[in-house]
């Protein structure tokens, strides 16, 4: 028994230890199903993680493979412009149609945007039409590389879903629309694209969603157009084909072609062969034009002086450019013999681009034909000081005349038309005076506020900013306010003037001063010697323009003004008038309108589209129709701001003296900037802008040069010179230079004096031509080891932008440099920025 017992003990203890054992191996798995659950979900949110991290790096993908396949359209449509222009810049025998970078640089820009676009069409997801929308999204998706279809729901787990628009921006980053203004694209751009990629394959029981984890990306892909040159330097030089720092003189050219960009500077004094010929009165440089026919193609034609055109044809631009091309004058006028006995000698203008002429245009000669198309801004108001009045600076520097300080447009010969039905743009900022210089201007003493003595140009303010020569008779005091006649010669002017017992529309509606309604004008008769003095009306502040256009616009009174429109009637308060009144008027119209009848003058000013056309006038606008004389009222919806024209007239004015002091168009130029920065007279030189390019220092004649390598020539003339055949290469003359009848020129002239074209031929700026000689000349005198090697006989030993430094001289070869035109460099992603679920 007592065995047993122990035997029983022993088997008891061993049931106690399995227990705990089995206790204990309970609880570590109890722990390890716990380790084990945590790290699950663990490895299933970094799986999450990664999963969301692997979409947005497949969503990257995804967005540069649309990236890529954009960059491939746009860089066959880069490369299709840029060998297209190139081929037509560079080509061998020098006839390039591109000669200038400017003409070059707008050719390929417009060719690369209208071969992008017919690619990628401009459109949005909001048009009406969504044909283009939808073809654009469905090209895009096709850049994708790789795509999964994703089982019943019709669509592929990497698209591009949307994109807002696509748009064009020009240089100041606004809508760009295509011919429309001289502004170029800038920029294509594809607003808002959204790129998503979703999962194609994914478990429930692993986590996923039913249609896999998406990402999307959003961003703007903009393509900016690259500005690529075409020549290897950019000097504004290189795109002239006639610098004349002392003007520039044509004579007897029946068919004178000029193409590229011309500068003509003034002139101290003038031979009296030149006066003669040229104009009535002195002459002082700019373009004057006599018995010839003269063809500019120019994106610049800047006078630095006047244009004077007598019994010749000239025409600027062409229906092609018209937005390139920009002429600049002090005036524009056409003239001839003063003797108006003499035979008459019209001429014919045609401008088609933009002009801004800071003083006035001028129709002095008889049966002249004055057309212009695209704007034209006559922005003086004042805003030039008396020094910065170039030809007026010439002939009297300390009292200038009235009217070269206020923008007008005259005409003044019989039988002539100015015609403006091609413009969209007309600003004329002031109004015409009344010169009786070829009355009294006997010597160079000039004033403006009457006088006694022989010499006096007399001067007087219409109301009008485009005028008539026989509209002056509505300024003068009718003679039945008067005592005495109008005019009256100054010996026989009695005591008393103004008759107070006239009761006139004048003096009771307040349109001149009713205590001295009048002031006198003292003119001698150049040809008798006999003194007159003229009655004009004196008006109150702001009338004399109100006062024209109640005048021009008067209908017959006895029709009871029923053939009036009747917002001018309301606007002119004809109904505040008595019928004695209206018949006043009338008579004042009636006379005027058998004078301009009678003298056949033929001004035209319908807008190009009434509705859109932009005007601005300061005064009154002469027109005459179906014979009948009004003055056109400019609708109030299309007239320029004040504000707008301020800012214009000041930006214009610093804008002429950028060209004529230094050439250069300052591309960033804005009408109405406030930062333009100011060039004071100071900064320009008496011989600007030849000094600005040109050293003639050391200057050697080289008049039969041998050929450079290229096959082109330089000629340097010191001193006065006639050219008597063909070049095709550069000129420059320190003195006076003239291009003999017959002979062609192609590349670059410039003179420090005048250039006289005689005959017919043509001059053409070729920038390849120029480009060659210069770099022919760099690469030769590089290899020289010192400047006291300089070839003098090489233009680039004068031309400053081209002159070598001492440094320059290394004994080296350099070779050409190139430029990049991967789309990499300018394809790039803004607002960029990542969402989904």
């Amino acid at each position: 028994m007592k065995n047993r017992n122990k035997k029983r003990a022993k088997i008891n203890n061993a049931g106690s230890t399995l227990i705990t054992v089995l206790v204990g191996v309970g609880f570590l798995l109890i722990l390890a199903v716990i380790t084990i659950t945590i790290s699950t979900a663990n490895l299933h949110m970094k799986q999450i993680e990664y999963r969301m991290k692997d979409n947005f790096y497949a969503d990257e993908q995804v967005l540069d493979d649309v990236y890529n396949g954009i960059g491939k359209v746009t860089a066959d449509c880069l490369s299709k412009a840029y060998a297209d222009v190139l081929s037509q810049v560079s080509d061998a025998g020098g006839k390039a149609v591109f000669k200038t970078q400017d003409a070059a640089y707008r050719s390929f820009s417009l060719q690369f945007i209208n071969g992008l676009k017919t690619i990628l069409p401009v459109c949005s997801k909001d048009d009406g039409d969504l044909t283009n929308y939808n073809r654009l999204l469905a090209k895009l998706n096709s850049y994708i590389t790789q795509k999964i279809s994703l089982d019943g729901t019709g669509a592929y787990n990497t698209e591009v879903i949307e994109f807002s628009r696509t748009e064009i921006l020009d240089e100041d980053d606004n809508v760009w629309t295509d011919g429309i203004g001289a502004k170029l694209p800038a920029k294509y751009i594809f607003r808002d694209v959204v790129v998503k990629y979703r999962q194609a394959n994914g478990s429930e029981s692993a986590g996923y969603t039913a249609n896999g984890y998406e990402a999307t990306i959003t961003t703007d892909i903009v393509i900016e157009i690259p500005y690529i040159s075409f020549f290897q330097d950019s000097s504004r030089i290189l795109d002239y084909a006639l610098i004349g720092n002392k003007g520039i003189y044509f004579d007897s050219c029946s068919s004178r072609q000029i193409e590229g960009n011309v500068y003509a500077g003034i002139n101290d004094s003038e031979t009296e062969e030149n006066k003669k010929k040229y104009r009535d009165e002195d002459v002082y440089g700019g373009i004057n034009i006599y018995n010839s026919g003269v063809s500019f193609n120019s994106n610049y034609l800047i006078s630095k002086g006047d244009i004077n055109v007598r019994n010749s044809n000239l025409t600027v631009g062409n229906l092609e450019s018209a937005a390139d091309t920009q002429l600049w004058a002090e005036s524009l006028r056409t003239v001839e013999n003063i003797n108006r006995n003499a035979a008459e000698e019209a001429s014919t203008v045609v401008i088609n681009g933009n002009s801004y002429i800071a003083n006035d245009l001028e129709l002095n000669a008889r049966k002249s034909s004055v057309t212009l198309k695209g704007t034209y801004y006559g922005y003086n108001n004042g805003v030039f000081s008396n020094q910065e009045s170039k030809n007026l600076l010439k002939r009297n520097e300390n009292n200038p005349v009235e009217h070269t300080q206020s923008s007008a447009l005259i005409i003044n010969g019989n039988g002539s038309t100015l015609d403006l039905g091609g413009l969209d743009t007309l600003v004329v900022s002031g109004v015409a005076y009344i010169d009786l210089q070829s009355q009294a201007y006997t010597g160079e003493n000039i004033r403006n506020n009457g006088g006694t003595s022989a010499g006096i140009i007399e001067e007087y303010a219409t109301g009008e900013s485009l005028a008539l020569k026989s509209n002056q008779y509505m300024y003068l005091v009718p003679t039945s306010c008067l005592l005495t006649t109008n005019p009256v010669k100054t010996s026989e002017k009695p005591a008393e003037i103004w008759n107070a017992e006239t009761q006139w529309f004048g003096t009771t509606k307040k349109y001149v001063m009713e205590s001295i309604p009048y002031i006198e004008k003292e003119v001698i008769n150049r040809t008798t010697g006999e003194s007159y003095t003229y009655f004009y009306l004196k008006f109150l502040d702001g009338k004399s323009t109100e006062y024209a256009n109640l005048i021009l616009n008067m209908k017959d009174p006895e029709n009871g003004l029923t053939d009036m429109d009747a917002a001018i009637k309301a606007k002119l308060g004809y109904d505040g008038f008595t019928d004695e009144e209206l018949i006043q008027i009338w008579n004042v119209k009636k006379s005027l309108q058998n004078k301009a009848l009678s003298e056949n003058v033929k001004p035209t000013i319908t807008l190009a589209d009434s509705t859109t056309a932009n005007i601005y006038t300061r005064g009154a606008v002469t027109k005459i129709t179906d014979d009948s004389l009004t003055s056109e009222l400019p609708k109030e919806e299309n007239s320029l701001s004040g504000e707008y024209i301020r800012k214009v007239e000041s930006n214009l004015v610093k804008h002429y003296k950028y060209l004529y002091a230094e050439l250069d168009p300052k591309t960033d130029f804005s009408m109405t900037s406030d930062s333009l920065p100011t060039l004071v007279d100071d900064n320009i030189a008496a011989d600007a802008p030849v000094s600005k390019y040109v050293d003639f220092t050391g200057m050697v004649n080289s008049l039969t040069p041998d050929p450079y390598k290229c096959g082109y020539y330089t000629y340097l003339y010191k001193g006065n010179h006639s050219v008597d055949r063909n070049v095709r290469g550069i000129i420059l003359c320190d003195g006076d230079l003239t291009i003999k009848g017959g002979v062609n020129v192609e590349g670059l002239v410039i003179a420090s004096g005048k250039i006289i074209i005689e005959g017919n031929g043509e001059i053409i700026a070729n920038r390849s031509i120029v480009q060659a000689i210069l770099d022919e000349e760099r690469t030769e005198e590089e290899k020289k080891k010192s400047e006291t090697e300089r070839n003098m006989k090489y233009a680039s030993s004068y031309l400053l932008d081209f002159k070598l430094k001492s440094e320059d001289y290394t004994g080296k070869d350099y070779t050409d440099r190139t430029s990049s035109t991967e789309y990499t460099d300018y394809i790039s992603y803004q607002n960029w920025r990542k969402g989904g679920e």
